[in-house]
């Protein structure tokens, strides 16, 4: 044989490999517009269903990624053989299922993402067929789990995908219409869990241990339609949660938004809005803990939060517009929560503790402040404590919520360094009107939309006011004079808590930009700039300069700047 032709037989087969669109074995591709037939291993030749993708990956070591284009994905692989309904996802240790790519609707550049554009969705309506609500029949043949995270760790992750029409029944499948966890702890990344309904967990169910990460969820109109946790349910488990959505979930009994029992998951910047049970937002039980900072509880009904035998704590949050029998925006019975830097404005209550109801409870409260609260039987527009409870606040606020504080029942509150409308014994305490920046105002109807006048909106009008101080305030520099705050201890706008040698009153903190503590950011503070800065890389800056690191950062640079122009007082 002659081999004369070897070496350029070889040479082009080379150019021909790198000119080749790339092939990696380790992503699998997903895309309903995909033609039958494909492996996977390219967008050309993509599955055109994630289930055979998923049963790729659980027999290929070498798959860490399945990417998914836009398109209506069902679920076919069944957890019970003689269960049509068990058909679900399964997620597998390993391996990320991504969303939102243009796939072949963009053929010149297949590998877009974009999330709100190319959307990805996960549906438990296995025939097609979905009208109106869960309860019509055309749901009965729904998936009851759309996805399953059960024994899965976090290098297991889903994300950017929406999940919807996972409907359970029955007493064997509960819980967890749109993902059923157990023993699971997935990321969850960039998900919206959405119309999905369930005895209870409509959203999400997590038990046994599971602690799932979530990042930039959203859970919307989903349902507990027998019992509880209508956007969540967390038994025995502690999942995270950062920057996620609550928004117009209901519970036929308590938790609309989250439900907790013996759990204690962990919520930063989350908002929820709009919910509906016993605990509209939240409701935890039995020894549940969750820590809940930065977050926004509004227009929730049912009690934003209430708590029974537990002890949540609550940084830098607030609570407005809500609505409850008891306590309209906490609920507290045999608990011990802690708040600090936290709002209570414009919450109503139909009989006691517009701001908060506490029955056998011991909150503590520190920099807290109560505005516009009411309660229409008139007991404790801000506070009613019964039944042997104790509350005990420190630097707090409480002004223009009728009642501000009530006891009975053997209850007593002990308060220091706090300004009471009305009076209240203590330590350090006034009775002088705050100043706020803008009070609040319902507008002459009451707070909130009342839920027994469909037809009218009461609370379209609702102003829940700015509760910062103004320069002439008596809350500033007069809370507790011992008050040394921790690491990272910030306000609720996220600025330093004690920026002029004595902390305040309520949850914000006055002076940022007041360099010279003199109540006015003005041409002798722009004076003293230039010897604060640091820029980004310089390390920490002087005590005396923090009144300039607006972000909080831990240097004073240009994006401070920024936001010493925002308050600077032109002479």
């Amino acid at each position: 044989m002659n081999n004369a032709h070897t070496p350029a037989i070889g040479l082009l087969m080379l150019l021909a490999s790198l000119m080749s669109p790339s092939v990696s074995a380790d992503i699998i591709y997903v895309d309903d517009n995909a033609p039958p037939g494909g492996d996977g291993l390219t967008w050309t030749a993509a599955y055109d269903n994630l289930q055979d993708a998923l049963r790729d990956a659980s027999t290929n070591g070498a798959v860490t990624e399945i990417r998914v284009a836009a398109g209506t994905y069902a679920p076919s692989q069944r957890t019970q053989p003689e269960v049509p309904r068990t058909e679900t996802f399964s997620l597998i240790n390993g391996l990320t299922i991504s969303g939102g790519y243009a796939g072949l609707a963009y053929p010149e550049n297949p590998e877009v993402r974009d999330l709100a554009l190319y959307k990805s969705t996960l549906s438990g309506d296995l025939a097609g067929d979905d009208v109106g609500e869960p309860w019509d029949q055309s749901w009965n043949e729904n998936s009851y789990h759309v996805v399953t995270g059960s024994g899965t760790d976090d290098t297991t992750a889903l994300d950017g995908f929406m999940i919807t029409g996972g409907n359970t029944e029955g007493d064997e499948h509960y819980y967890g219409g749109g993902m059923y966890n157990s023993n699971g702890s997935p990321q969850v990344i960039s998900c919206t869990f959405s119309r999905n309904s369930a005895g209870s967990g409509g959203g999400m169910y997590n038990v046994n241990g599971s602690n799932p990460q979530l990042v930039n969820c959203a859970f919307v109109d989903n349902e507990a339609r027998g019992s509880n946790g209508g956007g969540m349910y967390n038994s025995d488990s502690n999942p995270s949660l950062d920057g996620c959505l609550f928004a117009s979930n209901g519970a036929d009994d308590n938790g609309g938004g989250i439900y907790n029992v013996n759990s204690s998951p962990t919520l930063t910047n989350c908002t929820f809005y709009e919910n509906g049970g016993w605990g509209g937002a939240m409701d935890n039980q039995d020894g549940s803990s969750p820590t809940i900072i930065g977050c926004n509880f509004i227009h929730n009904y049912g009690s934003a939060m209430r708590n029974s035998d537990s002890s949540p704590t609550l940084v830098n949050c607030a609570l407005s517009g809500n609505w409850g029998r008891d306590g309209g925006g906490m609920c507290n019975y045999s608990s011990s929560p802690t708040l600090a830097n936290c709002n209570f404005s414009g919450n109503s209550a139909q009989v006691y503790g517009g701001g908060m109801y506490n029955d056998e409870s011991s909150p503590t409260l520190f920099n807290c402040t109560f505005s516009g609260n009411s309660a229409s039987y008139g007991r404790g527009g801000g506070i009613h404590n019964d039944y042997d409870s104790g509350s005990t606040l420190t630097n707090c606020i409480l002004w223009e919520n009728g009642e501000g504080i009530y006891d009975e029942g053997g209850s007593t509150t002990f308060v220091t360094y706090s300004n009471v409308q009305g009076g209240w014994p203590g330590t350090g305490n006034i009775d002088a009107d705050p100043v706020f920046v803008r009070d609040p105002d319902d507008g002459g109807d009451g707070w909130s939309d009342d839920p027994e006048t469909p037809d009218v909106d009461e609370g379209a009008n609702d102003d829940y006011g700015d509760l910062r101080l103004q320069a002439d305030s008596p809350c500033i520099d007069t809370g507790d004079p011992a008050f040394v705050p921790g690491p990272g201890t910030t306000d609720l706008d996220g600025h330093a808590r004690v920026l002029c040698g004595r902390v305040d009153m309520g949850a914000y903190e006055f002076g940022i930009g007041d360099y010279d503590c003199d109540r006015s950011v003005d041409l002798l503070d722009y004076l003293s700039w230039p010897g604060c800065f640091t820029g980004p890389l310089a390390g920490p800056y002087a005590d005396s300069c923090e009144a300039f690191d607006f972000d909080f950062d831990g240097d004073v640079d240009l994006h401070d700047f920024a936001g010493f122009q925002g308050v600077f007082e032109e002479p």
